[in-house]
């Protein structure tokens, strides 16, 4: 039996070697400092996708010469502000050095002045000398601008900008990544026996994961020749769903005011303001971005969340841009403040939602006990979509402190929870629990009615 145990103890640590060795492996691809990236992976980003009204906003370019470039104000419709120049001083033809931490490294081709831009979500459609088209978007935020805030999803768009997997993880040994992959596949694997079997919480942590701000951005093309968000949405999740709801409160004449994630994260804003809506997929999220949030709560604010899949991951701001922590966050630490948390039940699916509290405020004016049966963005042009789709967010065992006021009726116990809490004499917190919500505000009248009653409240 001593024999036996000794060994048992002598397997366990050659598995733990072998494992700790495969995850430095990976790790060391993560942590090197840098490569050569070709030019050919061109376009204009900024070093953060913000700038406070006043300070110059600085534009970089890689792997461009000369470049002609318009700045659109996104309201009801595009609004043009500006026609612009860029001209680099690098040639096109030859590689850049790419940090993972840093991003490039090459100074500004242009610092714009941003006085006179009120704050709001800008758009910069720009072309090269091939007109080859690009797009990128800003914010301009005002911490001294009050009404509706308007939260922009900023972290998730670096985290879906995806320029980075493409000029690094391709480029990597066949070895790393196929070590990578079935981690990968076995924490998929784990995850999935855990939660679905036992109902077990559990919280995965991934190899530290960078993303610089200054590289390429190319997650908003889609937007390019686009004149308003009155459109089918079927490319992206991030900017064109969130540009569904500043052209509704624009429609509405209603004022409002936008910062990014990382304003948010440091406060940076006015004391005043009494309804703060986070506006899209609001995925990422770090510990400064949660205290924040925690202090509306305690000080009975309203608060909105429109989208699906809301404060699911973890991570943490450093001055070129967010290290990715944990890949899933406790559904305990979310759902306690927003009332639901994502999982992949109904992932991709799309369907009405069913009230349960018909004469609940946030339904005034609704007589049908189902709504939302169309939306933009949808599976494919050809579907109906609804507005409990893509990713939803559910009730579980934390939500004790909210109602569910409506759910969707994907099949399978996959559609969103509509969840509400009441703040104090005054506030509330309401989350929608799905991405494709406000993509059906412009579609079905009882969806707009329902945003119309939310915004009435704080009018009121």
């Amino acid at each position: 039996m001593t024999r036996l145990t000794k060994s048992i103890r002598t397997a366990s640590l050659l598995i733990l070697s072998a494992v700790l060795g495969t995850y430095l492996y990976i790790a060391f691809g993560f942590f090197s400092e840098g490569e050569q990236v070709p030019a050919s992976e061109s376009g204009i980003y900024f070093d953060t996708y913000s700038v406070e009204r006043g300070a110059p906003l600085h534009i970089f370019m890689h792997g461009l010469d000369n470049v002609k470039g318009t700045i659109y104000r996104l309201e009801d419709r595009k609004v043009r502000i500006a026609d612009l120049t860029l001209t680099s001083s690098e040639p096109s033809e030859e590689s850049a050095y790419f940090s993972y931490r840093s991003g490039f490294p090459a100074g500004p081709a242009m610092d714009l002045d941003t006085t006179d831009l009120s704050s709001g979500y800008y758009l910069l459609e720009s072309h090269d000398e091939s007109l080859e088209s690009f797009a990128a978007p800003f914010i301009v935020f005002d911490k001294q601008c009050e009404g509706i805030q308007l939260v922009a999803s900023t972290y998730t768009w670096l985290a879906y900008n995806h320029y980075v997997k493409s000029n690094y993880i391709d480029q990597r040994s066949w070895r790393l990544k196929t070590a990578e992959t079935y981690i990968d596949k076995a924490w998929w694997l784990y995850f999935q026996i855990s939660t679905r079997l036992f109902s077990v919480d559990t919280k995965l942590k991934s190899v530290p994961v960078y993303l610089p701000y200054r590289k390429p951005i190319i997650f908003a093309n889609g937007l390019i020749g686009k004149l308003n968000s009155r459109f089918y949405m079927g490319q992206s999740h991030l900017l064109e769903l969130e540009w569904v709801l500043v052209d509704f409160l624009e429609s509405e004449g209603l004022d409002y005011c936008v910062m990014d994630d990382r304003s948010f994260a440091q406060q940076i804003f006015s004391s005043n303001n009494d309804l703060f809506v986070f506006n899209g997929h609001s995925e990422y999220w770090s510990d400064a971005s949660l205290s924040s949030l925690d202090l509306l709560i305690s000080q009975d604010k309203k608060i909105l969340f429109t989208g699906g899949n809301n404060i699911f991951r973890k991570v943490h701001e450093y001055d070129k841009g967010l290290l990715v922590t944990e890949q899933k966050i406790s559904t305990k630490e979310t759902t306690g403040r927003i009332g639901n948390f994502y999982d992949s039940l109904g992932y991709g699916t799309y369907a009405p939602l069913t009230i349960l509290k018909p004469h609940h405020w946030l339904f005034n004016g609704i007589d049908k006990k189902i709504i939302g049966h169309k939306t933009f963005n949808a599976a494919s042009p050809d579907e109906p979509g609804g507005v409990s789709g893509g990713e939803t967010d559910k009730k579980n065992k934390f939500s004790h402190q909210f109602t569910r006021l409506a759910t969707g009726n994907n099949a399978d116990e996959g559609g969103a929870d509509l969840m509400y809490r009441q703040l104090g004499d005054g506030g509330w917190l309401i989350s929608l629990g799905s991405l494709s919500f406000a993509s059906g505000i412009f579609m079905d009248a009882d969806v707009r009615r329902l945003f119309t009653n939310v915004f009435n409240s704080h009018v009121d």
